[in-house]
């Protein structure tokens, strides 16, 4: 795969689509702006709870990666690629997201998703429904309103959302003081926000990339990801992502009798249900409200 990715790259590198960094600034960089940069990032690195070292020498690293190949999972696998090209010449790619939807139509049980901006249409929501009809169990985590880092997604998707807990998914949402999975996602200050987009399909096949199941992956950016065959792999990807969705790092979104929608959590070991996004200001909610209401679902 790495040659298959290898050439991707340089198609987007060698493109009409791309340009040389020397035609939009003003001066070449030099080895100076290069330290300058690399102490303003191990700096700022200090300062914050990030939690990866970055200072090992070069041994250390050795011996972390002989133990980390020890435990690679071989399996055939395909890179999958939006095309610029065929952006520039019907203005949307179509090739991402069909072939997600021909894997999706050879569902038996399961479908478990993440990502971190989720607008799902009226066909994705349609295909949740018939999939529940089948007896295909789906599962989505995604940001909530606190966790987000981008209002206006949140709003697209907060204006689908009891449509897609009519549709029978299990629809969790990321809490911001999500410690316990802090190694595998963003961190905004103090703020988790998942990032990851991850699709496991029957517990067989694993997509991983840079798709967000939303209308801007879907037809306006150029994303692509790793589709993997392995029962393996998905195995160790389930329980990676089966921490996101447990009570202290996710709330369970639900729908009421009434038709409301309510967010489920346990803090010490106490359920704790809330009737408003949690741990949101008015303004967020305002805003992602009101963006919600805007004719702009396609661009986000």
């Amino acid at each position: 795969m790495v040659r298959e990715i290898s050439g991707v790259f340089d198609l987007f590198w060698n493109g009409d689509w791309s340009v040389p960094i020397s035609a939009l600034v003003d001066r070449p960089a030099t080895p100076a702006d290069l330290e300058e940069a690399r102490t303003t990032l191990r700096e700022l690195i200090a300062a914050d709870n990030y939690p990866y070292p970055i200072n090992q020498d070069a041994a250390e690293f050795k011996s972390i990666l002989k133990h980390e190949i020890d435990k690679f999972v071989w399996a055939p696998g395909h890179l999958v690629w939006a095309d610029p090209a065929e952006i520039a010449a019907t203005g949307r790619t179509t090739r991402m997201p069909e072939l997600l939807y021909r894997r999706v139509g050879r569902l038996d049980t399961e479908l478990l998703i993440e990502s971190p901006y989720f607008v799902p249409r009226d066909r994705a929501i349609d295909r949740f429904k018939e999939l529940r009809e089948q007896g295909v169990r789906v599962r989505v985590l995604t940001n909530s309103l606190a966790s987000n880092d981008v209002l206006a997604a949140h709003g697209g998707y907060a204006d689908r959302r009891k449509q897609v807990l009519r549709s029978g998914v299990e629809l969790y949402e990321l809490r911001a003081d999500a410690g316990v999975i802090r190694k595998r996602i963003a961190f905004f200050g103090a703020k988790a926000a998942l990032h990851a987009k991850v699709l496991v399909f029957d517990r067989q096949d694993v997509f991983i990339g840079s798709l967000n199941l939303d209308p801007r992956s879907s037809d306006i950016n150029t994303e692509a990801g790793l589709y993997v065959e392995s029962p393996e792999l998905a195995a160790q990807v389930v329980t990676w992502m089966d921490e996101g969705v447990l009570p202290e790092n996710s709330y369970r979104v639900r729908l009421d009798e009434d038709g409301t929608v309510s967010w489920v959590t346990r803090d010490n070991g106490r359920e704790v249900v809330y009737h408003r996004d949690p741990e949101s200001t008015a303004w967020q909610r305002f805003t992602a409200g009101f963006i919600g209401l805007l004719p702009v679902e396609d661009q986000l």
